[in-house]
């Protein structure tokens, strides 16, 4: 995997993250949020039950 040409740095979203973190430290907001969600929407979801299947995937070969 090619390493990015550039280190993505922006401590706007860094302090957003660890704000999030440190109000939510064990992610209990934001799983009751996605089972409301769910609950309220997921019934109409035509993929919903249904398994998915990936096809075979072939690594791309590597440039030396």
């Amino acid at each position: 995997m090619a390493k990015p040409k550039k280190q993505f740095n922006d401590e706007a979203l860094q302090k957003r993250l660890k704000a999030a973190r440190d109000a939510d430290p064990n992610w209990e907001k934001a799983i009751a949020d996605f089972v409301d969600a769910e609950a309220k929407y997921g019934k109409d979801d035509p993929a919903e039950g249904k398994p998915y299947t990936v096809s075979k995937f072939t690594r791309p070969k590597r440039s030396k």
